[in-house]
């Protein structure tokens, strides 16, 4: 077992999950107006909460201010549009300046 290989070279939907995270962090980015020391986290997790879909997207978002939001989409990476995201950060706690997504 190769600890070191690169997995995404061999797995076409390991690839796409890790594109569709790349995608997904850049729209988060530029939808809130994020700066190079805001960090945003997307994953993609087993959600084990009784009647939960068997996979979520758990978006974090941290300000350089300390404040910070957790968004689930109940829905695989690959399958989150940019609607989807935007429903969902309309619905959240804004992390962005001044109260308002750009």
């Amino acid at each position: 077992m190769n600890l070191f290989k690169k997995r995404d070279a061999e797995d076409p939907q390991q690839a796409a999950r890790l594109q569709a995270i790349r995608e997904l962090r850049e729209t988060i980015r530029r939808i809130l107006t994020c700066t190079e020391d805001d960090t945003v986290i997307v994953q993609e997790l087993a959600c084990m909460e009784p009647g939960c879909p068997p996979i979520e997207t758990v978006i974090g978002i941290q300000r350089q201010d300390g404040s910070q939001t957790t968004i689930k989409i109940h829905l695989p990476v690959t399958e989150v549009s940019e609607w989807t995201l935007i429903a969902h950060l309309a619905s959240a706690p804004c992390p962005c300046p001044d109260d308002r997504v750009s």
